[in-house]
């Protein structure tokens, strides 16, 4: 006996196929229906039954894909546990990221006595997957450039040639002081799969910040990092360390302004 091999097929023809079966037959003013169906795309008419049943699946699958194959989880309990506390979590407009998903995850199964629990990352996303949640990321605008910008930018390099023509590179720096909030706000959050709206509270601290700043030198040198607190005064002598040939070099007040 002739051994049959079985097809596979990607979702986007079992929706031709239920589009066929279920639209109007212009002649007879009915549906094509699965029998019609089968016949036209040369399937089995068993098969235009079980996609028209799971129309809804196929039309939230990849168009390539061709099954919805997930290993069936250890612990569904904690699985659907875990799943609810993220959509909580989103309900009040909070981020959520794999690592607070984790450590939910234990404390979850802790308090349902799991012992043999890892929670590592790859169950993290496994998890994600078998709960339709994906990895969200919020929108900025940037701001435009000038439009006089080419023309600053060549003024600016003249002005610099002409003032570093008699000091020597590891005199020359650069710095920028960079703010920072002690609850610094996350891009990324964990969300059900398709969602549109990435809104999100805080715990009121990110206007609480601290500035630190970042220095380098034109010879390649990296100054020690400065961190600046509110109400809070520098050393009397400051200095900024930079590495020179190999060799570390100090540069001092007097050749660098902070």
């Amino acid at each position: 006996m002739v051994q049959l091999r079985r097809r596979t097929y990607t979702a986007a023809f079992k929706l031709t196929v239920v589009t066929y079966a279920t639209s109007i037959n212009l002649e007879t003013g009915e549906e094509n229906g699965n029998r019609a169906a089968a016949k036209e795309f040369g399937v089995d008419e068993s098969l235009v039954r079980r996609w028209k049943k799971n129309a809804n699946v196929l039309q939230a699958m990849d168009e390539n894909k061709r099954a919805n194959r997930f290993k069936r989880p250890q612990w569904p309990e904690l699985e659907e546990r875990v799943k609810e506390w993220v959509l909580e979590q989103r309900a009040e407009k909070r981020k959520v990221s794999t690592i607070s998903i984790r450590l939910e995850a234990k404390r979850l199964a802790d308090d349902m006595g799991i012992v043999d629990f890892n929670g590592g990352s790859s169950w993290c996303y496994n998890f994600m997957r078998r709960a339709d949640l994906s990895m969200r990321a919020s929108t900025s605008v940037g701001q435009h450039l000038p439009t006089n910008a080419d023309e600053l930018v060549a003024s600016f390099r003249s002005f610099v040639k002409a003032k570093i023509t008699t000091i020597l590179a590891k005199d020359i720096g650069n710095m920028d002081e960079v703010p920072v909030t002690f609850d610094m706000p996350r891009r990324y959050t964990v969300d059900i799969r398709g969602t549109q709206d990435y809104q999100s509270t805080d715990l009121g601290n990110e206007r609480t910040n601290f500035t630190v700043v970042l220095g380098v030198t034109a010879d390649g040198g990296i100054c020690p990092p400065m961190v600046i607190f509110e109400k809070k005064k520098r050393p009397q002598r400051h200095s900024i360390r930079s590495h020179c040939e190999g060799k570390r070099s100090r540069v001092d007040e007097r050749r660098i302004a902070i």
